[in-house]
């Protein structure tokens, strides 16, 4: 099933951004800005980008799935840079 594949590797993504950003916390590194936003884009935006590819996946829309995962994946950067920021 497309919908239970597209769940699951999301939760993968996010299970190695998250432990990316677990190692550089414990061990004091500070990855360079590709790393990082390399990091955003496997976490945070994995989520919302799967927002927008399960929500067009659902309609039966794919292409704009495919045009609003771009936007929702800049704004994952934009939430996860503020939260980082923020904390």
């Amino acid at each position: 099933n497309a919908l239970m594949r597209l769940v699951l590797e999301t939760e993968l993504a996010l299970h190695r951004g998250q432990n990316a950003d677990i190692c550089w916390g414990e061990h004091s590194l500070v990855p360079t800005a590709s790393e990082y936003l390399q990091m955003i884009d496997m976490k945070t935006g994995a989520l919302f980008k799967a927002c927008a590819l399960l929500g067009a996946a659902c309609s039966g829309e794919s292409t704009l799935g495919e045009e609003m995962a771009q936007v929702m994946l800049d704004l994952g950067r934009y939430f996860q840079v503020r939260d980082d920021l923020c904390n």
